[in-house]
């Protein structure tokens, strides 16, 4: 290989390369982003409803839905979605106590902790005089 790496070395290295998108390639969503643009933070709470489809022909587990903070709120339990099967995922947003350009996510995670996927809320919060 003229690297110094034993090609059968180098092999097993990019065979786990190709491998690894495969372990997270078992939901696609419609949408993994909800831009909610600008916000006041004297607003009230707010509502968004993700799309989740497991494309692999195996059962998977979303065993917890995590939020990023409490601003954040899930609308689902866990929940098993045989091969082919749709999930909505309502997410709630607070931007009560929040200031300028935010992110905050909710991460699916399965039975062992690996996570699934992760659903991203981003606005922009003023706040008013």
């Amino acid at each position: 290989c003229g690297i110094g790496i034993p090609m059968k070395k180098l092999s097993v290295i990019m065979l786990c390369f190709l491998l690894m998108p495969v372990a997270y390639a078992q939901l696609a969503f419609d949408h993994s982003v909800w831009d909610c643009g600008k916000l006041s933070c004297d607003g009230a709470r707010i509502f968004h409803t993700f799309t989740a489809v497991n494309i692999s022909d195996e059962s998977v587990r979303i065993q917890n839905f995590v939020p990023s903070c409490n601003c954040v709120e899930v609308l689902a339990h866990a929940v098993t979605l045989g091969g082919g099967e749709i999930l909505e995922i309502t997410v709630s947003f607070d931007p009560s106590r929040e200031n300028g350009l935010v992110t905050r996510y909710v991460e699916l995670l399965d039975a062992g902790g690996n996570s699934l996927g992760k659903l991203e809320i981003k606005a922009e919060i003023t706040t008013t005089s």
